[in-house]
């Protein structure tokens, strides 16, 4: 009759925890060499070695590592430019001053930090001067 596991004392359960060990270990052993026969007779049928065999696996059953990605060094890519607020006369926008588009007639105040808006920019970029758009 069988014994319930649980009910079994450490020193039974780890000798039967051995038994059940070697017992896989041989069965390990035979399906290992089953397969190596039957991969040996495939070989020689198919006209291979068994030495032509054992690289090709070698060769499948290591991993390719992948690339390693190269990281430029710091400092060495493309510089950031500021865009250029400065107009023909060599001006910049004054800080605290109110200057208006001519078209649009939106108002824009030079802040201590940032740059000039984007459309106060490309009017200074086509020869417009900071006094020329200076709200009055």
């Amino acid at each position: 009759m069988a014994t319930s596991i649980s009910r079994m004392s450490y020193a039974k359960l780890m000798a039967q925890k051995k038994a059940i060990d070697d017992a896989l270990y041989a069965k390990r052993g035979e399906a290992v060499q089953a397969l190596a026969d039957d991969f040996a007779k495939k070989l020689k049928a198919d006209g291979f070695t068994v030495a032509e065999g054992i690289a090709a696996l070698r060769s499948a059953s290591t991993p390719s590592k992948p690339a390693k990605k190269i990281r430029a060094k710091r400092g060495t890519g493309p510089k950031r430019t500021a865009p250029v607020s400065i107009d023909t006369e060599g001006n910049k926008p004054g800080i605290g001053v109110t200057y208006k588009h001519p078209t649009t007639g939106a108002l824009w105040t030079k802040q201590e930090k940032g740059a000039p808006k984007k459309d106060f920019l490309t009017l200074i970029q086509a020869g417009k001067t900071w006094n020329e758009l200076r709200a009055v």
